[in-house]
């Protein structure tokens, strides 16, 4: 990383953490901060380093209360434009992708697993690093989350590990929106499909769930 060149792990994320406590709603600050914990946690027992698991989680949503015309302008200064004008990013992505891009235009981080861990924490994605794996399930899990599926990928996660993890918090998100949309079918006068099940999502839990199935495999 870059930065780091320049000054300590430790400046740097109260650099950020400064910034964060700013943008943020106190509640979004308390959640951003439950996730850096539990992402130093996580990466302590898969032995990643603690700081950078740190970081990424204060990284992750600093970029979530933006308004509308905050991402535009984003967008225009990095040179990112959509179609007709439009947000070139799905709603549930953007966060993610502007966190990233502040980390590295505004901190001067460099380091891509940081970055992509940041930009994908939300959704997932097929062949997330190790660290993007920490972030996305500490997003989940982190102490102030509180329902029956978060305590469910918490066991998942202390009995079977990360990549298990990672499958079922992607598994209990797709029954979720899927659950969340379904309308009886007596009452439709059209089929309607629920629009919001993220393709991103589906590719991880099929990737993970690949993953989970060749180390089976690799112990016989």
């Amino acid at each position: 990383m870059d930065r780091k060149i320049e000054k300590s792990m430790e400046a740097l994320i109260a650099e950020v953490t400064e910034y964060a406590r700013k943008e943020l709603s106190a509640a979004r600050f308390r959640h951003s901060e439950g996730v850096a914990e539990e992402a130093a946690r996580i990466g302590a027992a898969e032995g990643l380093s603690v700081d950078k698991c740190r970081l990424a989680g204060m990284l992750h949503d600093i970029a979530r209360e933006y308004s509308d015309e905050r991402y535009a302008e984003l967008w225009k200064r990095a040179g990112i434009a959509g179609k007709y004008g439009q947000d070139p990013f799905d709603h549930v992505l953007r966060h993610g992708k502007a966190a990233a891009l502040i980390a590295s235009a505004k901190f001067r981080i460099k380091d891509t697993d940081v970055l992509d861990a940041v930009m994908w924490h939300t959704t997932g994605r097929a062949g997330l690093t190790k660290l993007g794996q920490v972030l996305f399930v500490a997003d989940y899990t982190e102490p102030g989350r509180t329902g029956d599926h978060f305590d469910r990928v918490r066991t998942v996660l202390a009995r079977f590990g990360l990549m298990a993890a990672v499958a079922e918090e992607c598994r209990l998100t797709i029954l979720y929106r899927a659950s969340k949309h379904l309308i009886p079918a007596e009452e439709q006068t059209t089929f309607a499909a629920p629009a919001d099940i993220n393709v991103y999502t589906v590719e991880t839990l099929n990737w993970a769930l690949g993953e989970l199935a060749r180390e089976r495999g690799q112990r016989g």
